[in-house]
């Protein structure tokens, strides 16, 4: 293929691809093989939403099975660069983004509904906003989703579609039961419930008595609003999987788009207990991969959205080949690396600021020499290929 292949771009991708060492199976290969499979991109969803008390569920499901300590959601292009990330295990790229994604010419082999269908899942795609937004009706059906519902394609015969922002709760109470009973199934969800304003929406006046007399200004206070909002919508979830029997069958994945960003970063950080910085640490946030029976696995290896498509297709023991996908499985020896559309980054061993140069271990642990130089190297490689995999429409070139 190398040898034969006349376009210089192509070819060079043939070997990069040839050479990347892929991920191997590990112990946790196959763990969910059979099991249904609901898939969240939550807007705005952050880990200052995260409280025992004024979120109990999204507390549950992030501190039970897998806990993921060092996971981060890099902002790039609003929801759509997040959303892109976390169904698609590539980088975003806004040239992409505006062009091959959209208008979905891109052959998506490794489609999160395509792989589950190879393995017989039937598949649903859910959305509490109008369906054509950012031609969400076009990319998700580029992965093989052919019934997606959302606002004014039949979502709103189920839900409220005429308010703002729109309502999880309503969202998972009236979509359950129609994939409920046909499994294996594997259910797509992209939120609405935390997108901004914050300030004064019906949803803060619903939540008023939860979060009103909290020691923060109006927006903050929005926000969490939002995140009480999702955290019903997730209790329940577990509620309607529970009546139809299917709760321990069943693996619940959240993953976030984005930080709230229409909150500044000192708002960010009156609500979180530590300071974040605006470059690295504003993106940290939660990842669930929850199932009922699961005991609990702490993760400390840094990753990020684009890590979470080839974790879940290992988990599912669905095949598909490592290396095509920037992002990498969590659960493998790999080294975690998560990187920012300014290219800093942060690994297992330290932060990488991009506009100063800097470096900063996380401890005095010997680092490998020329250590930033090799990850300033595969940072900008995963970036490129991430892009030339959607303008060269790779997958279909392949043989």
């Amino acid at each position: 293929m190398i040898d034969n292949e006349k376009s210089k771009t192509l070819k060079g991708m043939h070997e990069y691809f040839y050479n990347d060492e892929g991920t191997l199976k590990n112990e946790y290969t196959g763990i969910f093989k059979g099991k249904n499979l609901i898939y969240i991109v939550a807007e705005s969803f952050s880990d200052i939403a995260v409280s025992e008390k004024l979120t109990p569920t999204l507390y549950k499901l992030t501190s039970e099975s897998f806990v993921f300590e060092n996971f981060y959601t890099p902002v790039n292009s609003s929801t759509i660069g997040g959303e892109f990330q976390a169904i698609t295990g590539y980088f975003a790229d806004l040239s992409v983004l505006g062009k091959q994604w959209k208008t979905g010419t891109t052959k998506n082999s490794f489609g999160l509904a395509h792989k589950f269908k190879e393995v017989n899942y039937n598949t649903y795609a859910f959305h509490n906003h109008t369906y054509t937004f950012q031609s969400r009706h076009v990319y998700l059906k580029s992965l093989g989703f052919n019934n997606y519902m959302g606002c004014r394609n039949g979502m709103e015969k189920l839900i409220n579609c005429n308010i703002w922002p729109k309502s999880d709760l309503e969202l998972f109470d009236k979509t359950v039961d129609k994939y409920a009973n046909n499994g294996p199934f594997m259910t797509y969800y992209m939120t609405n419930s935390g997108h901004m304003k914050y300030e004064n929406t019906w949803m803060y006046k619903k939540y008023k008595d939860i979060v009103g007399n909290l020691p923060y200004n109006l927006k903050v206070k929005g926000y969490l609003a939002t995140a009480v909002e999702l955290d019903k919508a997730m209790e329940k979830l577990l509620e309607k999987l529970k009546e139809n029997n299917i709760l321990d069958e069943t693996v619940i994945v959240l993953v976030s788009d984005h930080y709230p960003y229409d909150l500044k970063l000192d708002e960010v950080n009156s609500v979180n207990k530590t300071n974040k910085d605006e470059i690295i640490e504003q993106n940290r946030n939660k990842l669930i991969i929850w199932n009922s029976k699961m005991d609990k696995k702490v993760i400390t290896k840094v990753a990020n959205q684009i890590d979470v498509i080839p974790t879940v297709y290992n988990l599912f023991g669905i095949k598909y080949d490592s290396r095509l996908l920037m992002g990498k499985d969590i659960l493998s020896t790999e080294p975690g690396l998560v990187f920012f559309k300014d290219r800093s980054w942060v690994s297992d061993y330290g932060k990488y600021y991009s506009k100063t140069k800097k470096f900063v271990p996380n401890s005095e642990k010997q680092i490998p020499e020329d250590y930033v130089k090799i990850v300033n190297g595969i940072v900008r490689n995963r970036i490129n290929m991430s892009r030339l995999v959607f303008e060269q429409n790779y997958y279909a070139k392949l043989r």
